[in-house]
């Protein structure tokens, strides 16, 4: 199976029955029609394609997930939150922070491992 994130699945044709499943760590398996996958733990997300121009106008999708996120930031909040994201937008507020400011800032010690692996290879560092 392509596309999942997170973890890893393993096909099994010999066994179709999700009750019986169990991977190697005692957890269950999945099944999909007539073939079965076993989930590892670490599996936490799911990513979905979809041809947007198949269900109508890209422009009429934009404008509903348009709508949708406007419906989400304007959610009342919970106590002691003060602003409600949606998936992905504190990675593309740190992707913005990060170009603006010229890179991705490392702490003290990944500097200093990169420059001895660096000088392992003879390669300067200039941090």
């Amino acid at each position: 199976m392509h596309g999942l994130t997170g973890g890893s699945w393993k096909r099994n044709k010999d066994r179709t029955r999700a009750t019986e499943m169990k991977d190697t760590r005692g957890n269950p398996a999945v099944t999909s029609g007539s073939e079965t996958y076993r989930r590892s733990s670490s599996l936490r997300q799911l990513s979905t394609l979809l041809d947007v121009a198949a269900m109508g106008s890209t422009e009429d999708y934009l404008d509903s997930v348009g709508q949708l996120i406007d419906e989400v930031k304007t959610t009342p909040l919970a106590p002691g939150n003060n602003e409600i994201f949606y998936p992905g937008e504190l990675e593309d507020r740190n992707a913005h922070h990060n170009l603006t400011a010229g890179g991705v800032a490392l702490p003290d010690q990944t500097r200093a491992d990169l420059d001895k692996l660096g000088k392992g290879l003879g390669i300067s560092t200039n941090f």
